[in-house]
């Protein structure tokens, strides 16, 4: 996984701040077993200085460290592959091995077109961003449909190209601001979502008790809750036990093209909601989109316990994954 981009913002104004130059190390390729994904980025100081890592502080990163300080004496761009680990390494298990590609720039000039891809983002668009390889670094965003494949890869044109697709954060609306609405809140902002809590009660949903939410809704649900602007990287999760309000926002997330719905409850309780809901109406197929109990089932009964399995799953449905333990290839 990358850093989403306003950690990478972050990163480069601590980086300028220090007033030493600095290269910019992305992962452009990957052959055999590594433990992050293309995209992944390091950051070199001209002291040794470093901020995030390609290998996960693995063995690659002193390699990386030494060729990024030599593109800073040259002040050259250019790619740079090399091995992790031996075969033997593999047959025992070892996590770094295989070989790395990565794209050294020395003092890159990303920071406009970064903060430009982030408003398009935040505008719930997706970008791609084009970064040149040769013969000088250029870094191009542009909007794209959405029915474009959603890799990132190393495009061979007339020139060497690194594309990057950058998706909309995923964005969570809760539903009643009960005990397992804070550590859900909480969680899903270190993983980079967008939060929107609601509760009929003001009171419920202040600054002081949900400080780190994006958005705070307290009224009346038909009037406050709108995801007629939703798209596939939104997600509503119930956890009001209020059964009007559970009805609304369930018939409001059907209506809509969230791509994670689900409601906290009971198995029993469960199965009456979608029995009310199928009397009005909504087909089986629909009515599948609804995940109650929601979560996975962690074995955990604590409010951040829960909150964790109903993120945990929240993240798998809206990447398109099955959430079953990681095999090696």
């Amino acid at each position: 996984m990358r850093e989403p981009l306003p950690t990478l913002l972050k990163q480069l104004e601590r980086m300028h701040s220090r007033g030493i130059p600095f290269a910019l190390i992305t992962l452009i390729g990957v052959e055999g077993m590594s433990p992050r994904k293309l995209g992944a980025r390091m950051w070199v100081a001209q002291d040794g200085f470093t901020l995030g890592t390609v290998s996960f502080g693995s063995c690659g990163d002193g390699v990386i460290r030494e060729q990024a300080l030599g593109a800073l004496e040259t002040n050259l761009a250019r790619r740079f592959t090399f091995a992790l680990g031996e075969d033997e390494d593999s047959e025992l298990g070892l996590v770094c091995t295989g070989h790395l590609e990565v794209f050294l720039e020395p003092n890159p000039q990303v920071k406009a077109v970064w903060q430009s891809t982030l408003e398009r983002l935040s505008l719930r668009q997706t970008v791609n961003l084009y970064t040149t390889l040769e013969p000088q670094p250029q870094h191009v965003s542009q909007d794209i449909p959405q029915d474009v494949p959603q890799d990132i890869f190393v495009e061979p044109t007339g020139v060497p190209v690194f594309l990057e697709r950058w998706l909309p954060p995923p964005h969570l609306v809760i539903i009643g601001a009960g005990n397992i609405a804070q550590p859900l809140v909480r969680l899903a902002r270190e993983v980079g979502c967008l939060t929107t809590i609601f509760d009929s009660r003001p009171e419920k949903v202040s600054l002081e008790a949900f400080p780190q939410a994006d958005f705070r809704l307290s009224g009346d649900l038909e009037r406050v809750l709108l995801l007629e602007q939703s798209d596939p990287f939104t997600a509503v999760v119930v956890v009001s036990h209020n059964y009007a309000d559970e009805i609304f926002a369930l018939k409001a997330a059907l209506s809509s093209f969230a791509g994670y719905i689900a409601v906290l409850a009971s198995h029993k309780r469960g199965r009456a909601i979608l029995r009310f809901l199928e009397e009005l109406e909504f087909s089986k197929a629909s009515l599948e989109r609804i995940h109650t109990p929601a979560g996975l089932d962690l074995g955990l009964d604590t409010p951040a316990g829960i909150a964790l399995s109903i993120l945990a799953e929240m993240t798998a449905v809206l990447h398109g994954k099955t959430a079953v333990p990681f095999i090696s290839k």
